[in-house]
């Protein structure tokens, strides 16, 4: 996305949903894609909720992974605490990707040693003075931890709405299930239920164990496995070749 990884950030700072939402089209219509199964994690699965309610007929089937267009504030709070600590606001940097990972370490107290060094290596780029920094665009960051809450909420009501309009064959929600902080973690709680049974015509509800938000950090082999066993029904139901996971 536009301010993260490799991508350029956007010198006027359009870091809202829409314009998220504008350049996942525009990729498509780059690559030639004209349906497609979608999978979005946190803010990436808000994005996927309005792309899929623009074009539903587009929709093989939507994956939103600890993520709604309606948030708990309980996890919501919580998540922003952790970007803060890990990122020091957007102004964090390091002297070593080893001391970034052990910063991560903190806030992935479930993922092994080795994602943490991926994320620590591909996250981060080598400033000017030799030490490195996040690749996250510092403007974006500031924008999501200053969003007005009224705002926010307008947000979710919308999403919600387009969400309602969704026609993919089937949807799935990921949420994490991590006992030992689930009560503050959990970004959905009751909304993931919600979603399933009053919103997502076609939807259920997939919990993975022992994660937290980054659901694919903590628990990857669970969450690889629920999300083959989406993919494949998808692809069978299309009369479709599986496609290759990798």
């Amino acid at each position: 996305m536009r301010g993260h990884g490799d991508s350029d950030r956007d010198p006027e700072c359009r870091y809202d949903y829409e314009y998220h939402v504008a350049d996942l089209e525009a990729v498509l219509a780059k690559l030639g894609v004209e349906r497609l199964v979608l999978v979005g994690h946190s803010l990436g699965g808000r994005i996927g909720t309005l792309f899929a309610g623009r074009h539903p007929d587009r929709m093989a089937g939507l994956v939103i992974v600890d993520s709604a267009p309606e948030l708990d504030v309980r996890g919501t709070v919580r998540i922003r605490v952790d970007l803060q600590k890990n990122s020091g606001g957007g102004n964090a940097n390091f002297a070593s990707e080893a001391e970034y990972r052990d910063v991560l370490a903190h806030a992935y107290p479930a993922a092994s040693r080795e994602a943490l060094a991926r994320i620590a290596h591909h996250g981060l780029r080598r400033r000017d003075d030799g030490r490195f920094e996040p690749k996250l665009d510092p403007a974006w960051f500031k924008g999501r931890l200053d969003a007005d809450t009224d705002a926010e909420a307008m947000r979710g009501a919308r999403g919600t709405a387009h969400a309602r309009h969704v026609g993919c064959a089937r949807t799935s929600s990921l949420p994490h299930a991590r006992r030992a902080r689930r009560r503050e973690r959990r970004a959905l709680s009751d909304v993931a239920d919600r979603m399933v049974d009053e919103v997502l015509r076609h939807g259920r509800l997939v919990i993975i164990p022992r994660a937290g938000h980054s659901v694919m950090v903590d628990n990857p082999e669970a969450f690889r496995a629920a999300l083959t066993d989406f993919v494949l029904e998808r692809s069978e139901r299309a009369g479709r070749p599986p496609p290759r996971l990798e």
